[in-house]
């Protein structure tokens, strides 16, 4: 044999403590070798032994798949590590090794190493790898040496490694055959439902790793339930498979029964070898069975173009094995628009012995008894019929009476009117009330008290409590708006007048006129106060009685607030006698209106004119005298020691003044002071215009205050 055609294969497992980071991926390279794993594991023990599996036999460019099993069963010994080396027998690395998926290796420098310490399981450790040869015959060696470590970091707390003296030799021959490699020996279905089939494609698990072209001849099932597991059409290459090739296998299982469910699958070839057998194996399991909670679902009423809702607990049950599937599920026919599913819709999966619950909405589009029927989609049979009921209804609310009058209320106080059994609901559904609203919004007077939101239901009556609190005086009207889910509004108009109290007072309730000459005239004033802080308005006067007394009202009817006017009452007796009059005045503002006042005067002939003085006068400005007036006397002829006097209704002197002697013409003012300086009352004054013998000329004079 050609030195150069052998080739050595040089395997060595080095295991070492997690935490010892120099060997926790792996060391690579001869050395290893002629040193052995002493260098961090100890020294040497035979208690570790190393085996290798797998064929030593190997056609030229094919693949065999190789087991290294490092043993040892001291307890303290936990995890082991690996280093692989492909060498000639002239100690030379070679290529060839290759890592296969999951082993815990890593491919460096032509070596294979693991990639951390791989723990121990039943006192062995195993690494698995696969070799390609090359192109050309020969035999190869393989040796190994591998280590067990304790795990604490301390390579010399009874660390244990060996060699594999007896080199294991694989054998290239030349490929001139198909080699038939089957790359998964077991196949799990897992759990299928009775009836119904699972297919599953094993990608590229066939593999000619031959010579020649190989071809699929016959295949075979055996076992307890080999009925249930077949190729799937297509399942098998139908043409040979060509050298360092691969093809798919497609398997279909359909358990009859439930429980676990075995067949053995083999596959004859002309590779040599016999046949290659697959494990099969899957769980049969019971289909899953629908049971409905019920026949016929009530939703509620509803109101038209409102929505109830319910939630149905405990809807759908799955009694069966199988998980049920609900693919699909929605209302159909009759009033199937007024149904609306809002939660627990499909799709949605319900493992056994578990239920599913939903909710359904219900509005209704017009009064009366309405249905629909759920469907469902699932994986198994399902009811046919699975009725949803609800009915349409609708409140008819009214208010009695539709206007309410709170008639006079005092300013700034409250007045509260609970009008009994005011709503009433002669509808057959429940109308809810959610507030209300006024036409005057926050400024308005009027309030309602009633609390909301509330329900009145059908053929039910509820008391309305207002309030009415006028800010100032007058009139107020305003509608109440009740806010509700009724099919018309509902409205109450609400009246109201506000009064004040004793805001309206008056300077005099009696006037006294006394005795005045017919066909003379003499006035009085009064005044009206406004104290309230609002303007008051005077709405009508008049004076009832003698017709001898006129009124004269001020200009404008309104009195502001804190402020007062002035109405004069004139009394022109025209026959002697007695004269008496009621005089009212209408303000609203206050609740005590009407206001009177009593006027009396007497009417009396004239006096006799002093000879030569008649047709002299007095005129006063301003008149009627408020705080100050220019009194003017203008005599027909000079007057001598004449006096002028003001007395009061009741004769009292209140002002004198002397005239000039031989003076015709004389003028004064009055301040309506009296002879001790105090200020006079409103009232009617006379002026006497004398000598020591005879009064020469008079005139009535009015004071207002």
């Amino acid at each position: 044999m050609n030195v150069k055609s052998f080739f050595f294969v040089f395997i060595l497992f080095v295991v070492s403590a997690l935490d010892i980071f120099a060997t926790n991926d792996g060391i690579t390279g001869p050395t290893i070798w002629q040193d052995g794993c002493g260098t961090c594991h100890g020294n040497q023990n035979t208690n570790t032994t190393i085996t290798i599996e797998g064929s030593n036999t190997v056609t030229t460019n094919g693949t065999i798949q190789l087991k290294a099993i490092i043993t040892n069963t001291a307890p303290g010994l936990v995890v082991g590590g690996v280093n692989v080396t492909v060498l000639n027998q002239l100690n030379q690395i070679q290529p060839g090794l290759q890592v296969v998926a999951g082993s815990g290796t890593k491919l460096v420098n032509n070596q294979i190493t693991h990639t951390a310490p791989k723990i121990k399981t039943d006192d062995t450790v195993k690494f698995d790898f696969e070799y390609v040869a090359p192109a050309t015959t020969g035999n190869v060696f393989i040796r190994v040496a591998a280590c067990m470590n304790v795990n604490d970091g301390n390579a010399t707390n009874f660390d244990q490694w060996n060699r594999l003296t007896n080199p294991f030799i694989v054998q290239i021959i030349e490929n001139n055959q198909p080699n038939f490699l089957l790359k998964q020996t077991s196949l799990n279905f897992g759990t299928v439902t009775v009836g119904t089939t699972r297919t599953q494609q094993l990608k590229g698990v066939i593999k000619n790793t031959g010579n020649a072209p190989l071809t699929i001849s016959t295949t075979n099932f055996t076992g307890n339930n080999s009925g249930e597991f077949k190729i799937a059409q297509g399942g098998l290459p139908d043409s040979p498979i060509e050298a360092g090739d691969s093809a798919d296998v497609i398997l279909e299982f359909t358990p009859a029964g439930s429980g676990n469910r075995t067949a053995i699958l083999s596959i004859n070839s002309n590779a040599a070898g016999g046949p290659k057998t697959l494990a099969l194996s899957g769980t049969g399991r019971q289909p899953a069975i629908l049971q409905i909670n019920g026949t016929q679902f009530v939703v509620g009423n509803a109101n038209v173009g409102k929505t109830a809702s319910k939630q149905f607990v405990g809807f759908i049950k799955n009694i069966g094995q199988d998980t049920l599937r609900i693919t699909g599920m929605g209302f159909a026919g009759n009033d199937e628009t007024m149904f609306s599913i809002t939660s627990g819709n499909a799709p949605v999966n319900i493992l056994p012995s578990d239920s599913h619950a939903i909710s359904v909405s219900f509005t209704p589009s017009s009064k009366g008894n309405k249905s629909t029927v759920l469907v469902l989609e699932a994986n198994v049979t399902t009811p046919a019929d699975i009725l949803f009921t609800g009915i349409g209804t609708e409140p008819n609310l009214r208010i009695t009476p539709t206007t309410y009058d709170f008639g006079n209320s005092q300013v700034g106080e409250t007045k509260t009117q609970s009008i009994n059994n005011a709503l009433s609901n002669i509808g057959n559904g429940t109308v809810s009330i959610n507030g209300y609203s006024l036409a005057g919004g926050s400024a308005s007077p009027f309030a309602v008290l009633s609390p909301a939101p509330f329900e009145i239901n059908a053929s039910g009556i509820q008391p309305f409590v207002i309030s009415f609190t006028p800010p100032t005086s007058g009139d107020y009207t305003d509608t109440i708006s009740i806010l509700s889910d009724n099919p018309t509004p509902v409205r109450l108009i609400v009246k109201g007048k506000g009064v004040q109290a004793g805001a309206i007072s008056l300077s005099s309730s009696q006037l006294n006129f006394g005795d005045v000459v017919i066909g003379e005239s003499a006035e009085i004033p009064f005044t009206i106060r406004n104290s309230g802080s609002q303007p008051c308005v005077i709405t009508g006067a008049n004076a009832v009685g003698s017709t001898s007394f006129a009124l004269t009202l001020p200009s404008s009817p309104t009195i502001p607030p804190n402020d007062s006017v002035t109405v004069v009452v004139k009394f022109t007796p025209t026959v002697e006698g007695d004269a008496v009059t009621t005089v009212t005045a209408t303000i609203p503002c206050d609740q005590n209106s009407p206001f009177t006042v009593t006027a009396s005067g007497t009417g009396r002939l004239p006096s006799s004119v002093v000879e030569g003085f008649s047709g002299s006068t007095i005129s006063v400005t301003p008149h009627p005298i408020q705080n100050n007036s220019l009194i003017a006397i203008q005599s027909v002829k000079p007057m001598n020691q004449a006096i002028a006097y003001i007395v009061d209704v009741n004769g009292r002197e209140v002002f004198t003044i002397a005239i000039p002697a031989q003076t015709q013409q004389f003028s004064f003012n009055w301040n309506t002071a009296d002879s001790r300086n105090s200020v006079v009352t409103s009232g009617i004054y006379t002026v006497i215009v004398r000598d020591p013998m005879n009064i020469l000329f008079v005139k009535s004079i009015s004071v207002i205050k």
